[in-house]
């Protein structure tokens, strides 16, 4: 059966729990994730521009393609541990909710200005007008 097993019983894990009311993918991630039944990287649907901000720059207009985006940075950025990816996901949420929010992020007073490829970005900008 080898490795194509647990990817199914993942993908059948997300889709039961989706069909609960207002279970959505990344809600269904979550879940797994804290109930340490899958090493997900789970990202939060409110603060899906948290990760794609820090590492890819500034987020696309299609919510759907900017957290397959920001799942992938995570995945491929943390160790694949219970440990590592819950702690990321209390951190992404804690810097969405205090610093980089969605419409005015705070980047004046982000301790991550200089490894933010979205400020960085910002900065270029600022330089070139």
């Amino acid at each position: 059966m080898g490795k194509a097993q647990p990817e199914k019983g993942l993908k059948a894990a997300k889709k039961m729990l989706q069909e609960f009311p207002v279970i959505g993918e990344p809600r269904a991630e979550k879940i797994l994730l804290c109930a340490k039944l899958a090493p997900i990287a789970a990202v939060l649907s409110a603060f899906v521009h948290v990760p794609t901000r820090l590492f890819a720059a500034e987020p696309g207009k299609n919510y759907a393609a900017d957290y397959r985006a920001a799942r992938e940075i995570l995945d491929w950025g943390l160790p694949r541990t219970f440990e590592a990816r819950q702690k990321a996901y209390q951190l992404l949420k804690k810097h969405g909710q205090e610093t980089c929010k969605r419409s005015k992020p705070g980047c004046q007073a982000c301790p991550l200005t200089a490894q933010c490829a979205y400020f960085q970005a910002k900065a270029g900008d600022n330089n070139t007008e």
